[in-house]
C-alpha cells in the first residue's frame, strides 16, 4: 500500500534530521581534533597547563554569549525567557567544570605512560552513557546499538594500544619515565570519576531536555557562567601564572612561506598563545555542538565526539608529527571505531521501530519522528501518546 502523505513527510523530516546530525557531528569532531592537537603540544612543553585551556574555554563561551548572541543574552538576563530551572543549570555548570578538572589533574600528576590509560578509560564513555541512560533515564537500546558501542570500545582499545607501542619504541628515556604506583592509582581513580561525571552530565541533560524542552543556547550560556566562576575560584592563580609567562616570554614561530607574499614570510606569532586560542575556540565549539547533539539525538551520540577526536589526535601525533610506524592492528581498530560510530548514528531506537505500526482500524497510527541514534523510552510512553493522538485524528 502507498504511504500516506503524513508518513512520507515524517520520513523526509527524519532524513533531514539525520543529515543535520551528521553534519553537526562532523564539525564537532573536526573542532575537537584541532583543539586536542593544540593541547597535546602545549602540555608537552608546559606540563599542568590544561586548566588554562579549560578556563579560557568557559570565558570564551561567556564572551561569545554576551557579545554575539542576543538569544543567549536574553536567557542570561531575562528569567521569563528561560525554560529550564536554575537548579538544573547550576548542576550542569558544576558537572561541566568537574569533568575537565578531574581529567586535567589526573594527567598533571602522572607521566606519559599514563596517557594510554587515559585514552582507554575515556573510550568507555559511550558504554557509560548507555549504561547510565538505561539505569536512570529509562532509555532502551536495540541490539544493533549495543553491538555498535561494543565494537567502538574494542576499536578504541586497539587503536590506543597500537599508538602506545609505537611511541614506546620511538621514545627517549625522559619520555619513558614511569609514574609512581600510588600516583598512577590516584590518576586512575580521578579518571574513572571524570568518566562517570561526563556520562552523567550527558544523560542528565538528555533527561532535562526531554522534560523542559531543548533549550541548548540557554544551557550553554549558563555552563559558561558557572564554569568560569568555578574555574577562577579553584585554579585562577595557576592560570594567571602561566598566562603571565607566556605573555612576557613567548616562544615565537614564523608562518609557513607563502609564494608571492614576502610580508607574510616575516610575520612571527607567539606559539603558546596561538595554540591556546586554537584550543579554546575549537574545544568550546565542540562542546557546544555536543550539547546540541544530546538534545537532538542522544547522550551516546554526543559521547562519541570526544572519543573520536582524541583518537584521531593521537594517530596524527604518532604517525605524522613523530613519523613513527603504527602496527597494522591499529588501523583495524580505527576501522572498528568508525564502523561502530556510523552504525550507531544510522540505527533506529526500539521506539522508532514500533512508531509506524497501523492501528486496529487499518489506518496508520500517528507516525512519530524518531531521533536518529537515540535510545527509546521504557514503558512505551511515546507509543501511548501516539495512540491518543491517533484517536483524536479518527
Amino acid at each position: 500500500k502507498a504511504q500516506s502523505p503524513r508518513a512520507r513527510s515524517s520520513w523526509v523530516q527524519l532524513g533531514a534530521e539525520a543529515m543535520s546530525i551528521s553534519a553537526a557531528f562532523g564539525m564537532a569532531v573536526a573542532g575537537g581534533l584541532g583543539a586536542n592537537m593544540a593541547l597535546m603540544t602545549l602540555n608537552s612543553q608546559h606540563k599542568g597547563c590544561a586548566d588554562v585551556c579549560t578556563l579560557c574555554q568557559f570565558t570564551f563561551g561567556l564572551s561569545e554569549a554576551l557579545l554575539l548572541s542576543p538569544a543567549k543574552r536574553d536567557a542570561l538576563f531575562s528569567p521569563k525567557t528561560r525554560r529550564i530551572p536554575m537548579w538544573a543549570h547550576i548542576v550542569f555548570g558544576l558537572m561541566a567544570f568537574a569533568g575537565p578538572k578531574l581529567g586535567n589533574y589526573s594527567t598533571a600528576i602522572t607521566n606519559a605512560d599514563f596517557y594510554p590509560v587515559f585514552l582507554v578509560v575515556r573510550s568507555c564513555l559511550p558504554v557509560a552513557s548507555m549504561s547510565l541512560g538505561w539505569l536512570f533515564a529509562g532509555r532502551r537500546y536495540s541490539s544493533i546499538q549495543v553491538l555498535a558501542v561494543f565494537v567502538i570500545s574494542v576499536g578504541a582499545f586497539l587503536t590506543t594500544w597500537g599508538c602506545y607501542q609505537a611511541k614506546t619504541q620511538g621514545a627517549s628515556e625522559s619520555e619513558n619515565a614511569s609514574t609512581p604506583p600510588f600516583l598512577f592509582l590516584v590518576g586512575l581513580g580521578l579518571l574513572v570519576l571524570n568518566l562517570l561525571n561526563d556520562a552523567g552530565l550527558e544523560v542528565l541533560q538528555s533527561k532535562i531536555f526531554s522534560r523542559y524542552g531543548k533549550s541548548v543556547d540557554e544551557t550553554v550560556v549558563f555552563k559558561s557562567v558557572f564554569g568560569t566562576v568555578f574555574m577562577v575560584a579553584t585554579a585562577g592563580h595557576g592560570v594567571l601564572s602561566f598566562l603571565t609567562v607566556w605573555a612576557q616570554q613567548p616562544t615565537w614561530f614564523s608562518l609557513p612561506p607563502f609564494t608571492g607574499s614576502p610580508v607574510l614570510e616575516t610575520v612571527a606569532l607567539p606559539l603558546e598563545l596561538s595554540l591556546l586560542a586554537v584550543n579554546f575556540v575549537g574545544n568550546w565549539n565542540a562542546k557546544k555542538i555536543a550539547t546540541w547533539l544530546t538534545a537532538h539525538s542522544s547522550a551516546v551520540v554526543s559521547s562519541l565526539v570526544p572519543l573520536l577526536y582524541r583518537l584521531l589526535a593521537t594517530i596524527v601525533s604518532t604517525q605524522l608529527m613523530k613519523g613513527l610506524v603504527l602496527p597494522q592492528y591499529t588501523w583495524v581498530g580505527v576501522a572498528l571505531v568508525f564502523t561502530g560510530s556510523l552504525t550507531y548514528l544510522v540505527s533506529k531506537s526500539p521506539a522508532a521501530a514500533t512508531g509506524a505500526k497501523t492501528s486496529k482500524t487499518g489506518k496508520p497510527a500517528s507516525v512519530s519522528t524518531p531521533t536518529v541514534g537515540s535510545g527509546g523510552k521504557k514503558g512505551g510512553a511515546a507509543n501511548s501518546r501516539g495512540k491518543r493522538s491517533s484517536k483524536k485524528a479518527d
